[in-house]
């Protein structure tokens, strides 16, 4: 997770602080929403291309949705946490990768129950 990197190597390197949280976090939450927007877009597009219908568009770009942006909040956020902890923040980096696999599935498989029902 790119964003974990990078909040992990500013607070290696003193360049992100308790002075400097809150515009390095909303600079993640921005990039969260600009590269959520293009793979839903593109997601759309593919379903399209492969003739998928509404319902699976849907499922697709809501999923998509959630777990990368979720996934580059958690990221920015998670190094952060753990430092006040008192735990060493480049543990973010692998816990991460686990919990957004295991969220990823959770996310998608919810989804697709809930819009597609039992059919």
């Amino acid at each position: 997770n790119q964003s974990a990197v990078r909040i992990i190597r500013g607070l290696a390197v003193g360049a992100v602080t308790e002075d400097t949280l809150g515009r390095t976090l909303r600079r993640e939450v921005a990039m969260a929403m600009a590269i959520t927007a293009t793979l839903v877009t593109v997601g759309g597009v593919r379903v399209a291309l492969f003739h998928g219908t509404g319902m699976d568009a849907a499922v697709i770009t809501l999923s998509l949705a959630i777990i990368v942006s979720t996934s580059i909040i958690l990221g920015a956020v998670l190094p952060v946490a753990l430092q006040r902890l008192n735990v060493d923040a480049a543990h973010a980096g692998t816990s991460i990768q686990v919990l957004m696999d295991i969220l990823g599935v959770a996310v998608t498989c919810a989804i697709s129950s809930y819009v597609l029902g039992s059919t």
